[in-house]
Formats: C-alpha cells, sequence, structure tokens
C-alpha cells in the first residue's frame, strides 16, 4: 500500500488514530520513501489535495519540492503542509511532512490561524 492513504476528517470532530466514521480515505496512497515529488495522488473528491504518491524528481522538475515520510508507514501519523524551518529550501508549497506522530512537538513547528466561516441556520 505504498505509504499509506490518507484520511480526511469531514468535520471538526477530530480524534486521535482513527479512520472511521467521520473520517474518509482520500482514494489514493501516499509515496513510501523521502524525496522530491515526480507524481501527485489524485481523487475527483479531493481534487484540492496535493499530496505526493511518487518521489523519483530532483530539486528542479517535475515539482522541485520534497515530501518527507516515515519509510514503509506503520500507524497513524499526523500530516503536516509545509516543512519546518531546519527544512530550508526544500519546505516549499507542496511539501508535506508525514512522519510525525500525534504527541510530537519542536522548536521548528509554525502555524498559523485560519478562520473558516460556518453556515447556521
Amino acid at each position: 500500500m505504498a505509504g499509506g492513504m490518507p484520511y480526511i476528517c469531514s468535520d471538526f470532530n477530530y480524534a486521535e488514530g482513527k479512520n472511521t466514521d467521520n473520517y474518509e480515505g482520500a482514494g489514493f496512497t501516499v509515496t513510501k520513501a523521502n524525496g522530491y515529488i515526480s507524481a501527485m495522488g489524485y481523487s475527483t473528491k479531493y481534487d484540492w489535495l496535493f499530496m505526493a504518491s511518487e518521489c523519483l524528481g530532483n530539486s528542479s522538475l517535475p515539482v522541485g519540492d520534497y515530501t518527507y515520510i516515515t519509510e514503509n508507514l506503520n500507524g497513524y501519523r499526523i500530516a503536516r503542509l509545509g516543512g519546518g524551518w531546519t527544512h530550508g529550501s526544500n519546505a516549499g508549497g507542496f511539501c508535506w511532512v508525514l512522519y510525525d506522530g500525534v504527541g510530537n512537538r519542536s522548536r521548528y513547528i509554525g502555524g498559523r490561524l485560519v478562520y473558516v466561516p460556518t453556515v447556521t441556520v
């Protein structure tokens, strides 16, 4: 199964180590090794989700971005978009870090707040 299948939460009820109920599989598997992205996984339902399904590229072609992943993935990982400051030029717009467990914390991990408007009836 390559590197594993991404699961997307359909609401704001996030849970650790879960892939049922309000979680749905993306329909493709991610790459099984670190590297420069050469192909993206695709799902018609999640066409906005640009995650590497193959890493055979280089620092300029075809994407020029890097993906970090636990090789031969087993267990649950948190998907972080964008690398830490320690990743330097490998931390571009398509860079995913897929090796941290749910309890990871570090000084080099940043974030930003995003307002997600919801409709109330």
